[in-house]
C-alpha cells in the first residue's frame, strides 16, 4: 500500500501589529493650546512661555473686560515636573485683582491634577466673573529708604590740595602804629615758618610773599581716604593785611 503524502501548506506568517504613535503628553497639551489660542511662543532653558488673549465666552459677563492679556508658563517637566503658571498681563486691570486671576488658575492646577491645560484655561474662563467679584488681593508698594541726601563730594586733585583762605580787604578802624606793629609780627613769623619748613623737598614761596606750597605725607597714608592718598602737597594762602 502506497503511503499518500498530505499536502502541507506553509502556516500564514503573523506579524506583530504596530504600536500606534502615542504622543508625549506635554506636546500633545501644547498643541491643543496652540490650536485653541494661536499665542506666541518664548521658549527659555527652564520653560516654554505663550502669550495670547483669552476672551470670555460667556454672553452676560458683566465686567468690562474684552479679553484677558495671558502668559502661561509649561515647564520643560512638565506633567511629572513642575506645574505650570499664569501672569495676566492686563494694564488697565488692578494688579489686586489680576493676583486674584493668578490664584484662582494656581487652585485649579492643585484641585485638578489631571487636567490638560486647555481644560484649565476652560475652567479659569467659566469661574472668571466669580474670580472678579470677590475682594481684591491686596498690594504691597514696597519703597527704598535711602536715608538723607548726601552732599555732593568735591572734587579734589590728584597732585596738591589747596587750603582757600580768602585775602580780606584791609580792616577800618586800626592805627597806623597798630598796622606796623601789625607788619612786624607778620615777617617775624613767616621767617619762623620759612625757617621750619623751608628745607623740605618741593617747598615753594610765591613772588608775592601770599602763598607758600608744602609737601605732605604721613606714615599712616593707608588709613587716609582715598581720595587723599594721591595728595603730595597742598598750598597755604596768607592774607593781605
Amino acid at each position: 500500500m502506497s503511503n499518500t503524502k498530505k499536502s502541507q501548506q506553509p502556516a500564514p506568517r503573523t506579524f506583530a501589529a504596530p504600536k500606534p504613535q502615542v504622543e508625549d503628553v506635554r506636546t500633545f497639551q501644547i498643541g491643543q493650546i496652540q490650536r485653541r489660542f494661536k499665542p506666541t511662543t518664548d521658549e527659555k532653558d527652564h520653560a516654554t512661555v505663550f502669550t495670547f488673549q483669552m476672551i470670555p465666552t460667556d454672553p452676560d459677563f458683566p465686567y468690562e473686560i474684552d479679553a484677558l492679556d495671558c502668559s502661561l508658563e509649561i515647564p520643560h517637566g512638565y506633567p511629572d515636573n513642575g506645574r505650570p503658571s499664569l501672569r495676566i498681563l492686563n494694564k488697565d486691570i488692578p494688579r489686586g485683582f489680576q493676583i486674584n486671576i493668578e490664584n484662582g488658575f494656581h487652585a485649579l492646577c492643585d484641585n485638578a491634577p489631571g487636567a490638560t491645560l486647555l481644560g484649565l484655561m476652560n475652567r479659569l474662563d467659566k469661574q472668571l466673573e466669580s474670580i472678579l467679584s470677590g475682594e481684591m488681593a491686596q498690594t504691597v508698594k514696597l519703597v527704598v529708604n535711602r536715608g538723607p541726601p548726601k552732599p555732593t563730594a568735591v572734587p579734589v586733585p590728584s597732585a596738591s590740595v589747596t587750603t582757600l583762605l580768602p585775602r580780606l580787604p584791609a580792616l577800618q578802624g586800626f592805627t597806623s602804629e597798630q598796622r606796623v606793629d601789625a607788619e612786624k609780627k607778620r615777617q617775624s613769623d613767616t621767617r619762623q615758618f620759612e625757617a621750619r619748613f623751608g628745607r623740605l623737598p618741593h617747598f615753594a614761596k610765591s613772588p608775592d610773599g601770599f602763598s607758600y606750597t608744602l609737601p605732605i605725607d604721613s606714615p599712616k597714608r593707608q588709613s587716609w581716604p582715598a581720595s587723599l592718598r594721591s595728595l603730595r602737597s597742598f598750598t597755604l594762602l596768607l592774607p593781605a593785611l
